[in-house]
């Protein structure tokens, strides 16, 4: 690095002033002087960097002499009685400087000049800071944060004055400083200048504190700032549903939306009418209302994008059951009677599904004969016409219940028959080709019967998620069979309501004295690591 003095600078300014036409307009002279700007900084270090800048224009004028003027100075011109001149050739264009043996973790301020027969042009003043000796590294923002996950990184901005042998990130639930191995720590398996990490299975509804960090081999470890995600709540309560409160209706899920149909309002009276939920915009509707005599406890199945309902009960002077069998088009929303009668009795609360383009009924209760049924019957639509079709009965008679399927294979489960009273805690599976049935599991001993019976339930990526009879959330594997104990649901929520998904996330609520709904996201629903 070179240097002169002040009065060395003054002298050069006024030769070259001296040189200027005294005729020339004022306008003129300024245009004569060289055209320059400062250009971003590069390399820099921890002792050092490189000073970029550009002459654009001579003006007509040989340029004689560019350089850079640096300083601590906030204006490095007025530095003191010397002043670092940095002297770099002459011409037009790109030019830049190395700069050496600065001080570590300081600011510096710099600004180029160029020198022409007309005079001395300055630059605007940039300045940088220099590194510490330990490393430099920026924690990023957490990116693609969805279903318990997130992915955290950082960089290494500089090494500092030795090589970096170790980086990774560090994160916590408590600590706002969350520190190297003593919270939870990810190492990089290689040090490159970008590293990144997938936290998985994180806690909804609190706030994680991560930051990275990087340590070189002779003077320790550095720290990123720290950057704070707040995950989403794992229980958020939504409007309510417009009907108010709802017994025993019947639900179904069709072109990604889902419905709510019949059932028995808070006054005790029975309904017939048909709401839609639509997930998306968190919108419900009100839609034509089922055309058949008012009732609880109905069933319903899914084919080709139309929906079955059908059976339940009523109370008219006496509990009585039905057999009428009605389809729903959404997209006319308009209802339409089946093309066969059910041949059987009457029933309510039948667990129904539908397994390769067929509907299933399985047991139900009749009314008035208070006899609990085992028959098991399909439905299917084929050319215009429906036939009704008697399977092998179910082992054991069964009303209420759940009822579900996953990739090809049918459910039922819990339910209870009234006569004799018993409550079931077996969970079945179907056999397609056999027609039969097995026991794949039963309820582990924490999992609480409702006083009525479980009835609602619903499937995510091969796992049924059950809520039992003290609100405890429960996930049953179908491909291990194992049972995994999840949250509570809020307490303004009752045993035995209406489930339903879209995508991963769960809406569940809706009882005769509740009309509460609540999104349940359980892929957030996590224990807290701090």
């Amino acid at each position: 690095m070179k240097k002169i003095n002040l009065f060395c600078i003054f002298i050069l300014f006024c030769a070259f002033s001296c040189l200027e036409n005294v005729d020339m307009p004022k306008e003129r002279q300024n245009v004569a002087l060289p055209e320059l700007k400062m250009e971003e900084i590069s390399d820099l270090k921890y002792n050092g960097a490189t000073i970029n800048a550009n002459i654009e224009s001579a003006n007509g004028y040989k340029i004689i002499s560019r350089g850079f003027i640096l300083g601590l100075n906030s204006n490095p011109r007025n530095g003191g009685d010397s002043i670092p001149v940095l002297f770099e050739g002459d011409g037009t264009g790109k030019f830049s400087h190395q700069v050496e043996e600065l001080k570590t973790n300081t600011t510096y301020y710099y600004m180029a000049y160029a020198v022409n027969s007309k005079g001395i042009q300055y630059s605007d003043i940039s300045s940088f800071r220099t590194w510490t000796e330990t490393p430099t590294v920026r924690t990023g923002n957490a990116q693609n944060v969805a279903d318990g996950n997130a992915i955290f990184q950082g960089d290494i901005l500089s090494e500092g004055a030795s090589p970096i042998i170790e980086c990774g990130i560090c994160w916590s639930t408590v600590s706002e400083r969350p520190l190297y191995n003593v919270n939870n720590t990810y190492i990089s398996p290689d040090v490159e200048e970008h590293f990144s990490t997938i936290v998985s299975k994180m806690a909804g509804g609190i706030t994680y504190y991560f930051r990275a960090f990087a340590i070189n081999g002779s003077h320790g470890i550095s720290y990123g700032e720290t950057v704070a995600l707040s995950t989403p709540p794992v229980w958020e309560k939504l409007p309510s549903f417009p009907g108010g409160g709802r017994l025993s209706p019947t639900t179904f899920t069709l072109l990604q939306n889902f419905y709510v149909a019949t059932g028995e309002a808070e006054n005790t009276d029975l309904q017939n009418s048909v709401w839609e939920f639509n997930p998306s915009s968190g919108v419900w509707q009100e839609k034509t209302g089922f055309p058949g005599i008012a009732r609880k406890g109905a069933s319903s199945f899914v084919i080709d994008n139309k929906t079955y309902l059908g059976f339940g009960t009523g109370n008219n002077g006496g509990i009585y059951s039905f057999k009428d069998f009605r389809s729903y088009l959404p997209n006319q929303d308009i209802w339409n009677p089946i093309e066969m009668e059910f041949p059987s009795e009457s029933r309510g609360y039948s667990p129904a599904f539908s397994l390769n383009n067929t509907g299933y009924v399985v047991g139900g209760q009749n009314y008035p004969a208070y006899e609990t049924l085992s028959e098991v019957w399909t439905y299917r639509s084929v050319g215009g016409s429906g036939i009704w079709t008697q399977k092998k009965p179910f082992p054991i008679p069964i009303m209420g219940g759940i009822a579900f399927t996953s990739n090809d294979r049918a459910f039922i489960g819990l339910g209870k028959c009234l006569n004799p009273d018993i409550y079931y805690n077996e969970i079945w599976e179907y056999n397609l080709q056999n027609d039969t049935w097995k026991i794949i599991s039963t309820v582990p001993d924490d999992f609480k019967l409702a006083e009525g019976e479980i009835t609602n339930v619903t499937v995510i990526e091969q796992k049924a998620y059950i809520i039992d009879g003290i609100n405890q959330v429960w996930i049953f594997d179908l491909i291990t069979e194992k049972w995994e104990q999840k949250s509570i649901m809020p307490g303004d929520l009752q045993p035995n309501q209406c489930m339903f998904s879209r995508q991963h996330d769960i809406f569940v609520g809706l009882k005769r004295n509740s009309p509460i709904f609540y999104k349940y996201r359980p892929f957030w629903d996590n224990p807290i690591t701090p």
